[in-house]
C-alpha cells in the first residue's frame, strides 16, 4: 500500500530536505534565469521549450541547447525512463543480484510505437517535433511520425514493497491523433545503463534483445531474456503476434487499428506474481497513483520566485521516486547504489 508521507516525522523530514534540494537547485550556476543561460536539469523539450502549462510547473525551465537524456518516474523498484531524443519506453528495474552492476538497469520491457502508412511503419527513430514531459508519477511524450501525431503515456503502479519483494508494474497507454492504425512493439533485454554508450539500446526501433523468448498461456504472455533475473508478464488477446528475426529476439507486436491501447507491463522474480500483476485493472491502479500525488502535492511552497517553487516541487517527487523500502532513500533512479 501507498505509505503515507505527512505522518509520523517522514513528511516533515522529506519536506526540510525538499527545501535544501530546492535551495541548492535554485541557487546552483545552472539554475540560472532565462537571462543568463538555460536551467540545467528541467527541460521537456527536444526540438523546442516545452509549453509552460498551469499542470506542470517544472515544465517552465529548459535544458541546454541540444541536450537528450531520459525523463524518468519510479515507484520502489520500478522504474520508467522515456528517451528525450527517440520517445521509446522502457520499463526497467536495478540489478540486485550482481554486486558489481549498481550502474546498470535489467531491461524488463521496451515499448516502441509506429505509425502505419502506406509506405510502411514510420517508427520513434524518424521522429520529428517530439517533447517528453514528466507530470507527477509518470511520464508522457508526443511526437510527429508518418503524418500523425503520437502520444505516449508511462506511469509506475503502486505494487508490494520490502527487503524481501521483487517486483513491479507501470502502466503504457498509446494513441495515435487523428486516429489510424498502430504497431506496438513490446519486448524484454538483459541490462541497460542510462549513464554509458548502451543508451543506444534504448534509441533503435528493435525489442526483444538477442536473447528474448515469449510464452504465451491463458491471456498473459511472458517474456524472458538470458541474464535477466526478473520475468516480464503483459497480457494479450487473439490479435496479438509473437515476432523474432536474425537480429533480435521474440518479442511482441500489438496491431492497434485503431490507434490507441494500454497494457500493464508488470515484472517479478516469481513468474506467478508477475503473471498476477499483469492482469492488473490499469484504470483502477491509474486512479491510486493520481489520488497519491495529489495528496503528496499538497506539501508545497509559494513565494515570489517561481522558480523556487517549482524546485521545491521537483525535490518532493524526486525524493518519492527515490524512496526505497525499508532502506531509505536511493542516490538516484538511474542506478541502484
Amino acid at each position: 500500500m501507498p505509505r503515507q508521507l505527512l505522518v509520523h516525522g517522514y513528511g516533515r523530514r522529506l519536506m526540510v530536505v525538499a527545501v535544501l534540494f530546492a535551495f541548492l537547485t535554485r541557487t546552483h550556476p545552472l539554475a540560472a534565469g532565462p537571462d543568463d543561460q538555460p536551467a540545467a536539469g528541467s527541460d521537456k523539450t527536444v526540438a523546442q521549450p516545452a509549453d509552460r502549462t498551469a499542470d506542470d510547473p517544472s515544465a517552465k525551465s529548459r535544458r541546454p541547447p541540444g541536450a537528450a537524456f531520459q525523463r524518468m518516474a519510479a515507484w520502489d523498484r520500478c522504474i520508467a525512463a522515456v528517451d528525450e531524443k527517440v520517445p521509446n519506453t522502457a520499463v526497467l528495474t536495478y540489478v540486485m543480484d550482481v554486486p558489481i552492476e549498481y550502474q546498470k538497469l535489467y531491461l524488463a520491457a521496451k515499448l516502441v510505437a509506429g505509425v502505419e502508412t502506406s509506405g510502411g511503419i514510420a517508427w520513434p527513430s524518424q521522429a520529428a517535433e517530439a517533447r517528453v514531459e514528466d507530470f507527477a508519477g509518470g511520464v508522457r511524450a508526443q511526437w510527429q511520425a508518418g503524418g500523425a501525431t503520437v502520444r505516449t503515456r508511462v506511469t509506475p503502479l503502486f505494487t508490494r514493497r520490502g527487503a524481501d519483494t521483487w517486483e513491479g508494474a507501470a502502466l503504457y497507454e498509446v494513441e495515435r491523433i487523428p486516429a489510424g492504425p498502430l504497431v506496438v512493439r513490446c519486448g524484454g533485454g538483459t541490462t541497460l545503463s542510462l549513464v554509458s554508450e548502451s543508451i543506444g539500446k534504448l534509441r533503435d526501433d528493435e525489442a526483444g534483445g538477442s536473447t528474448g523468448t515469449v510464452e504465451v498461456k491463458d491471456g498473459i504472455a511472458l517474456l524472458r531474456n538470458a541474464g535477466r533475473a526478473v520475468a516480464t508478464a503483459v497480457k494479450v488477446d487473439a490479435s496479438t503476434w509473437v515476432r523474432g528475426n536474425g537480429t533480435s529476439g521474440q518479442y511482441l507486436e500489438f496491431p492497434l487499428p485503431e490507434g490507441k491501447g494500454r497494457w500493464v507491463i508488470a515484472f517479478a522474480k516469481d513468474v506467478p506474481r508477475a503473471r498476477e500483476l499483469a492482469a492488473l485493472d490499469p484504470g483502477a491502479a491509474a486512479r491510486e497513483v493520481t489520488a497519491y500525488y495529489d495528496r503528496l502535492l499538497q506539501a508545497r511552497i509559494r513565494t515570489p520566485e517561481p522558480k523556487l517553487d517549482e524546485a521545491f516541487r521537483t525535490a518532493i517527487l524526486t525524493l518519492d521516486y527515490n524512496w526505497i523500502e525499508p532502506y531509505g532513500w536511493n542516490e538516484c533512479i538511474h542506478h541502484w547504489e
